[in-house]
């Protein structure tokens, strides 16, 4: 058995050790010693929702400095806490979070917040400063926020209030953004940075730049490469979103884009992020994702609220045009996700037109709608690919919605006649798998990799479409290509052995026919 090593704390929770650090009710013990066996480093270290107060506060400042002294620096450091926003809980979190940083213990900084207050009190967390000192951690190289919303009467923000970002946090985000050449992700998840409201008056108006410190840093970063931000249900103007899009195209490292818009993005943001598909050579992974629709209830009360954050008569969207000529133009891109923004300017036409011009693209992956099957019946007649492409539909959903019978007859045929495109299940059917995890044959939650595999065949009602799916995953495609190298015809048999169907028709290839080893095709 591997040696662990062993330190002593003073002392012990209720909930017992758990291999992770994941902290249950801490109290402190003043008679005696617990010794403790922590895991191998690196790991997590996890600490959920305490009741904060002064001995507690003073337990994990103690734990803190020793794993300081003992040269302890973890893999990553997650923070879950609420907060009725009674200015207790702040005041043993904001300096908490701030001794963790200055000494600097861990690598990833993982931040979930959730504020509980009533829909006629929303906060005002403008004027707090959590991320005081996260400049002065060198071993830095992730951070994430992300802001668990509670509800609201407010449509516009799907009925929630986000936890917005201080000056100061803005500030500090600069700070190490300019600083530090080891900070390789970054993260928000629903946290504003634009406190728009009662934005009349002179204080208001000042509100509106304290994003501007933020853009800055992004600006003149040099080691970013995933950015994953989420605005959805905050109030930023199409103007501020722009300008968060400007930033990150001068990022010369950024491989990976993770963007979710509100309904205020517009032509601004469409415009920025054209101009950052043309100068980004480094991105390869872009995902857009637009705003989960609001019910036609509050759609008068919504068009109302648009009209005053943006300045605008009706909603705003984003400009297919402009996204898709930077997507044609792109040299670099690889994978393109689409979420909730496919509508009649973003037909499955126009983006394959679009990525014909882009030969770095091999996956597309778009969300659910039932006018793509229409889509894909017009583009069955379609000029082939000149590439192996992926294309990741939720094809369950559209057997359910769509007329099976001919869901099944346009995908099939749309397979057939293009062996280069790969048809993939989303991954978001493990999800619905996940949401049944809590069952009384299965209490972990946790799927057998053979029951996932019977979950993703049950999508293909149609034998034949599951055995064109099957072949065009196993190298179909080879088989209309010309000169193909007879030494990766091994390779490509040996992935076809589990699949018997398969593997018969990939002995008819003429390639294999003529060198001897396959069979005629009659």
């Amino acid at each position: 058995m591997e040696h662990h090593r062993k330190c002593r704390f003073n002392f012990a929770w209720s909930h017992g050790y758990h291999p992770n650090y994941r902290f249950g009710r801490a109290e402190l013990s003043d008679a005696r010693h617990i010794l403790i066996e922590p895991p191998n480093y690196p790991g997590s270290f996890r600490i959920r929702n305490q009741i904060w107060d002064a001995a507690l506060f003073d337990v994990f400042v103690n734990l803190f400095d020793h794993f300081a002294s003992e040269n302890i620096i973890w893999e990553e450091f997650d923070f879950f806490f609420m907060s009725t926003y009674d200015k207790k809980s702040w005041k043993f979190i904001r300096p908490l979070l701030q001794r963790a940083s200055s000494l600097g213990i861990y690598k990833k900084l993982r931040v979930e917040m959730q504020l509980l207050f009533g829909p006629e009190n929303p906060p005002d967390t403008t004027k707090e400063f959590l991320l005081e000192g996260i400049d002065r951690n060198e071993n830095l190289q992730a951070i994430e926020l992300i802001s668990v919303h509670t509800k609201s009467s407010d449509p516009l923000v799907r009925g929630e209030h986000p936890f917005q970002m201080s000056k100061g946090d803005c500030i500090a985000l600069n700070r190490l953004s300019e600083a530090t050449d080891s900070l390789k992700e970054l993260s928000l998840n629903g946290i504003g940075m634009l406190q728009t409201m009662g934005a009349s008056d002179g204080e208001g108006e000042q509100e509106r730049i304290w994003y501007h410190p933020l853009c800055e840093g992004l600006a003149k970063n040099s080691s970013l490469e995933t950015i994953k931000l989420d605005f959805v249900g905050c109030r930023m103007t199409d103007m501020s979103l722009a300008q968060l899009v400007m930033s990150i195209s001068n990022i010369p490292t950024l491989k990976s884009l993770t963007l979710n818009f509100p309904c205020q993005a517009g032509p601004l943001t469409s415009a920025a992020l054209q101009d950052l598909l043309l100068k980004c050579h480094s991105l390869t992974d872009l995902v857009l994702n637009g705003p989960i629709s609001v019910s036609s209830s509050n759609h008068e009360e919504v068009e109302t609220e648009k009209e005053s954050v943006n300045g605008n008569a009706g909603p705003l969207q984003l400009d297919a045009s402009q996204i898709l000529h930077g997507i044609q133009e792109s040299r670099s891109l690889k994978s393109l996700k689409l979420q909730r923004i496919m509508n009649a300017d973003w037909s499955l036409s126009r983006i394959f037109e679009a990525i014909w011009s882009c030969q770095t693209l091999c996956q597309i992956e778009v969300d659910d709608n039932v006018e793509i099957m229409q889509d894909l019946e017009a583009l069955i007649s379609m000029e082939r690919f000149d590439r192996h492409m992926r294309l990741i539909l939720p094809v369950d959903q559209y057997l359910q919605d769509y007329e099976s019978e001919n869901a099944v007859e346009v995908l099939q045929g749309f397979l057939f006649k293009h062996p280069e495109m790969r048809l993939k299940p989303p991954s978001v059917l493990s999800k619905r798998a996940r949401n049944k995890r809590t069952t009384s044959n299965n209490p972990s939650g946790f799927f057998s990799q053979r029951f996932m595999a019977l979950m993703e065949e049950s999508m293909f009602l149609s034998k034949s479409l599951k055995h064109i799916c099957d072949f065009n995953w196993h190298g179909r495609y080879l088989m209309h290509t010309p000169a193909v190298p007879l030494g990766l015809w091994p390779r490509v048999m040996e992935r076809a052995t589990t699949n018997p169907s398969v593997l018969y028709e990939l002995l008819k290839s003429p390639a294999l026919v003529s060198w001897g080893g396959g069979a005629t095709e009659s």
